[in-house]
């Protein structure tokens, strides 16, 4: 610490670092120049926060993703998650290859809008609800895509009924659309 304290001293610029203290909680620390009103500086503030339930809950949702996008990778369905406006949050591997992209270049991107012609019918069965499933033809599908897809929409609601996020999964129906076409 005084190696530090004489660093914040010495240069004049504040430190702040995370750290367990001997209970194992987080605390956030600060280490301030104190100035006097001369603006010369006369020594050093350390400030600690108690940040250990943030801290934790960080490490759980991290811990969490990292699980779910595991589970996802051993998905054989594409799975995609949507904001209430229908743009995508998520997009697994699988549901990037079927459109020809990066799961990140998917992320912002309207659900809809990727079926073209089929965007309204996307739009109205997301926003209706009314039937859990639709089969659809991928508009403009990448080579190893399928050209069929049945997508499953499950929308998450919080206790008053608003719709926060819809998890939607996609599932190759090509050889099933092939024998209904024969």
């Amino acid at each position: 610490v005084s190696l530090l304290a004489q660093e914040v001293i010495e240069g004049g610029r504040p430190f702040e670092t995370r750290t367990r203290d001997s209970n194992d909680r987080w605390l956030l620390v600060r280490l301030l120049p104190y100035k006097q009103s001369t603006g010369k500086i006369a020594g050093m503030v350390m400030l600690f926060f108690d940040i250990d339930d943030q801290q934790r809950a960080f490490e759980r949702a991290r811990t969490d993703r990292v699980r779910y996008a595991k589970i996802v990778a051993r998905q054989t369905d594409a799975v995609l998650r949507l904001n209430p406006d229908l743009t995508i949050s998520f997009a697994s591997e699988l549901a990037a290859q079927w459109f020809g992209r990066e799961p990140d270049a998917l992320l912002g991107t309207s659900f809809p809008e990727l079926f073209g012609t089929e965007r309204d019918q996307i739009s109205e069965w997301l926003m209706l609800g009314t039937d859990p499933r639709l089969r659809v033809r991928l508009a403009d599908p990448a080579p190893d895509a399928p050209e069929w897809v049945e997508w499953a929409a499950t929308p998450l609601a919080d206790e008053k009924g608003h719709v926060f996020e819809h998890q939607v999964l996609g599932r190759d129906v090509q050889s099933t659309a092939k024998l209904h076409a024969k």
